[in-house]
């Protein structure tokens, strides 16, 4: 074969393949599960009218990403098994229908004085049929936040924790404490009006605080903030002096 077809065979392949993305709808952004409650659900939809999926679902627990080096010592340990299923764990949903995920909890021990995060993973992968061997299938993973809220913290108190952050300068660092048994999640948060960086959207755990950069604000004396509520929705914003 000659350089030339060597070089073309590659490019003839791909523009005779297809690429095909998976389109699935998740009729939420989190799952709160009140311990009182028997399971939680969360719809999963498919608006496209030509193309069917296989929808893979299962939780895990939260961990931080590890490092390289805690990578390697880890590699050989079992993963931590959740105390949740999903049912069903893997189903066909044809174009244009839709489905129910229900989650359930197994009945494993978990803090009843603060919630407990755990991830939802939703994988849709689109079916294609055998004849298509040059089509390149591209699934996609959904993950969700899981949120476990003892008996105990439900009702008023837990749309209100946002409002008791509380927040100190610390030389050229704003340091944020949440001293609730919640976990919250900045959806802003100003400085003199000023937008602070927020990497990743990190949650304040229960009775912890997380620092930020104030950069050029170190002599700031107000700050503003919004966080996510239980459905999703950005919280009214609350004030404090520094």
């Amino acid at each position: 074969m000659s350089f030339v077809k060597k070089a073309l065979l590659p490019l003839i392949l791909l523009t005779q393949s297809s690429f095909v993305f998976a389109g699935i709808q998740i009729g939420a952004t989190r799952v709160i599960y009140e311990e009182q409650r028997q399971d939680s659900v969360i719809k999963i939809s498919n608006p496209d009218k030509s193309n069917n999926y296989l929808i893979q679902s299962w939780v895990e627990s939260l961990s931080d990403p590890p490092s390289a080096t805690d990578a390697i010592k880890k590699k050989s340990k079992s993963k931590v098994k959740s105390p949740f299923i999903v049912t069903p764990p893997l189903f066909s949903l044809s174009a244009g229908e839709e489905n129910v995920l229900r989650i359930i909890h197994n009945g494993a021990a978990l803090p009843a004085d603060h919630e407990s995060v755990f991830w939802l993973n939703i994988k849709s992968i689109p079916e294609t049929e055998k004849k298509d061997s040059n089509t390149m299938v591209f699934s996609v993973k959904s993950t969700l936040k899981l949120i476990y809220r003892p008996e105990a913290l439900s009702g008023d108190k837990a749309t209100r924790a946002y409002q008791k952050i509380t927040f100190k300068k610390q030389g050229n660092q704003l340091v944020a404490t949440n001293p609730t048994p919640y976990y919250l999640t900045f959806s802003s948060l100003k400085v003199d009006g000023n937008e602070l960086v927020i990497k990743n959207k990190a949650m304040l755990s229960p009775a912890s605080s997380l620092t930020y950069d104030l950069g050029n604000s170190s002599s700031a004396a107000t700050v503003s903030w919004t966080t996510l509520g239980d459905q999703g929705q950005t919280t009214p914003a609350e004030s404090s002096k520094l």
